[in-house]
């Protein structure tokens, strides 16, 4: 995967932490909690993909 894959997901995860485009109400603390979860998981998977990957840089790209 390069950059640009990991920049694509990141903007994924961070899209489900923003308020909903029509009502501008932020997700719940649950749904944001398992985002969270789902973020660290895709970061242990990617960062066992490849050894160079950022964890650090990708949590804060999904603005977590």
């Amino acid at each position: 995967m390069t950059r640009k894959d990991y920049v694509m997901i990141a903007e994924a995860i961070r899209g489900t932490l923003l308020p909903d485009s029509e009502t501008g109400i932020a997700p719940p603390e649950r749904e944001a909690s398992a985002t969270l979860r789902v973020a660290l998981r895709v970061a242990d998977v990617l960062g066992a993909d490849n050894p160079r990957f950022n964890r650090h840089q990708f949590l804060q790209a999904c603005r977590l």
